[in-house]
């Protein structure tokens, strides 16, 4: 799905900086459309839509997990050391 950000000459957020970035690194697909005022979509690629991969599985370790990791910090918190 394209982002567009409408003024990529601001960079207040950082938001065009990091778009650069993630196109530098075959993250994201930039497009620029000679408008007024000038105007970029991006879209992931192939790269980036494996990392996504990848993420999803962490994302589902976490949910699995979360309950574990909390008990054991309660564990942990409630023993004098």
């Amino acid at each position: 799905m394209p982002y567009s950000f409408p003024y990529p000459w601001i960079v207040g957020d950082g938001t065009f900086l990091n778009l650069s970035n993630l196109e530098r690194g075959g993250l994201v697909a930039g497009h620029y459309l000679p408008e007024v005022p000038p105007r970029a979509e991006y879209e992931i690629t192939a790269l980036d839509k494996s990392l996504l991969h990848a993420l999803e599985n962490i994302n589902r370790w976490i949910k699995d997990n979360l309950p574990h990791v909390e008990a054991s910090r309660q564990t942990y918190d409630t023993h004098p050391r």
